[in-house]
């Protein structure tokens, strides 16, 4: 699954959704979601990425789960 989300300057987060590739298990994309939404506040965008003029850091993340169990 591929979410995408975008860090303020100011720490806040925000998650776009629907997620760019989704896993196929909407439970799971939508509890990938929530765990960074949760995450959040993070720290202040450090002055060097603020200096070109950016007030949002936008990530595009994969996230894998390795189940143990289930392998």
């Amino acid at each position: 699954m591929i979410l995408e989300f975008a860090i303020a300057a100011d720490g806040s987060v925000r998650v776009s959704w629907p997620p760019v590739r989704p896993s196929g298990i909407d439970e799971y994309d939508r509890n990938c979601a929530d765990a960074i939404r949760r995450a959040g506040p993070f720290e202040p965008l450090p002055a060097a990425l603020r200096a070109d003029g950016r007030s949002v850091l936008r990530i595009r993340a994969p996230i894998t789960e390795d189940n143990r169990i289930i392998k």
